[in-house]
């Protein structure tokens, strides 16, 4: 072990992350840096915006667009570079900061929780996501169960791919 890789005292160090697991996190940091790259060009746009809410709503909006790419760009070069700890880290903060930009949609448009597909993504998205972040954070940040953080950390990501693949397979049976 380098210095670098050193677990938090009082902690125990895991055996080394399996290859796959680096491989897994290396293909979700590169989505999620080619995602946060394509909205960066958002970050230049101005809504216009009068209500005070609104426009701190854009405001978190634009430090998101601005900090998503560095994290998750932190977080692909840490899985390439086999440190899997850095990796689920970059990548559990960028969930937690999606999160937190969203929180004024709260106090705009209120919870929408409801019984259908998007009401269990918006459920998802309050109360499981930030819950995730967290999880995977303190595993990482204590070196334990990488490859539970790594799976946690990897279900926004997966879930956004399936949610994208379904709407598709909708649009080509039932047309646009």
């Amino acid at each position: 072990m380098t210095a670098d890789d050193t677990p938090p005292a009082g902690t125990v160090a895991s055996a080394a992350p399996p290859l796959w697991l680096r491989i897994a996190l290396v293909i979700v940091a590169a989505i999620e840096t080619l995602n946060a790259l394509s909205d960066f060009p958002g970050i230049f746009y101005e809504w216009n915006h009068t209500e005070p809410l609104v426009i701190f709503a854009q405001r978190l909006t634009t430090a998101k667009i601005a900090l998503a790419p560095l994290f998750a760009g932190a977080a692909l070069v840490y899985a390439s570079i086999a440190r899997v700890r850095y990796a689920i880290a970059a990548l559990a903060v960028l969930a937690l900061l999606r999160w937190l930009v969203e929180i004024p949609s709260l106090f705009i448009h209120g919870l929408e929780l409801s019984a259908t597909g998007p009401g269990l993504f918006m459920f998802a998205w309050w109360f499981i996501y930030p819950l995730i972040g967290v999880t995977a954070l303190a595993l990482a940040y204590r070196n334990r169960r990488l490859v539970l953080a790594g799976a946690l950390v990897s279900l926004p990501t997966l879930a956004g791919i399936a949610m994208v693949v379904i709407f598709a397979i909708g649009v080509m049976i039932y047309g646009f």
